[in-house]
């Protein structure tokens, strides 16, 4: 089965998974109309602790539902996961696949072959005699592609698309928030086990940060220095963004994942770092997103499943 990174659109509705270490987030939409989107429905399923009951917990919650062979759509983060910007001639297709292979060769554990690459187009820039690509490009293992689209098939689900979630997440800010020319826009995305930073400009995700030690997880040890710890990987990955990307300002920078509901951090954040920050609301929009009770107390969750629930297979 291909795993497309990019999207493909169709005529059927579909379930949004985000299949997290400590949560499982589900969002399903309709459209009763060609500009009308509504919530139809929302949950989220504590992860399991036991590795070995993920199937089992799985299929109980397709039967539940009665979700059976209903297609899904699925964002993950791994460690295998790698995205970076890359700057190529422009080449032939299958050429251009095989570059990009290459300039990602330092991070494979092992042979570039047991990994799926896949990019996406920033821009182009044209001189009088070649053109350049901008690209970001994704490596991730196929092992862990193959293992997730088994998983979802065998709990009764019919797995069409999975991408990385920092792209599903993308896809949510920049519908709510569609940058124009020269706007950028950061995410901080705070899970149980990792956190990152992502910037978003010219309508895409452009730029994606690991930021250690300041997960969920950590911030319980960290306690009231969490928020300081947190401002300092955020700065550093804004600087190494800035530099990169000759960026001189970030207008916003919205707060996703469990950690985003942490008191005042938001506040906190605006104030170390010089920049409004916020808590992300995917649901702006939504009709009958007030239905549901999750909608309003952890919006913050569900980002990610939101923006797949977009798609259509």
């Amino acid at each position: 089965m291909k795993i497309p990174f990019l999207k493909n659109w169709g005529p059927k509705d579909c379930i949004g998974l985000d299949l997290g270490k400590g949560e499982w987030k589900w969002a399903k939409i309709a459209r009763p109309a060609p500009e009308r989107c509504k919530l139809v429905f929302l949950d989220s399923t504590p992860a399991p602790k036991d590795p070995d009951r993920i199937l089992e917990i799985l299929k109980e919650v397709v039967s539940q539902k009665n979700w059976r062979n209903m297609p899904v759509a699925l964002s993950f983060h791994d460690d295998t996961l790698h995205m970076r910007k890359l700057e190529l001639p422009r080449m032939p297709p299958e050429d251009l696949k095989e570059a990009v292979r290459w300039q990602l060769r330092d991070v494979a554990d092992g042979s570039m072959d047991d990994y799926a690459v896949h990019f996406a187009t920033l821009k182009e820039n044209m001189t009088t005699d070649v053109t350049r690509l901008t690209l970001l490009g994704y490596a991730v293992k196929k092992s862990v592609l193959k293992e997730l689209e088994t998983l979802l098939t065998k709990a009764g689900l019919k797995p069409f698309f999975i991408e990385p979630t920092p792209v599903s997440l993308a896809y949510t800010v920049e519908r709510l928030f569609p940058t124009i020319e020269n706007e950028w826009i950061g995410t901080v995305d705070i899970g149980w086990k990792r956190a990152y930073f992502m910037a978003i400009g010219q309508g895409k995700l452009q730029y994606v940060k690991y930021l250690p030690h300041v997960s969920l997880e950590a911030a319980q040890t960290l306690s009231e220095n969490y928020p300081a710890q947190l401002a300092v990987e955020i700065q550093h990955a804004i600087d190494a963004f800035s530099i990169g990307y000759q960026i001189e300002k970030i207008e916003r920078i919205f707060l996703t994942g469990g950690g985003a509901a942490l008191p005042n951090l938001s506040e906190r954040l605006s104030q170390n770092i010089g920049i409004r920050t916020q808590i992300l609301d995917p649901f702006q929009g939504l009709e009958q997103a007030n239905n549901f009770p999750l909608a309003q107390q952890k919006p913050f969750l569900f980002g990610a499943a939101l923006g797949l629930a977009f798609l259509q297979p």
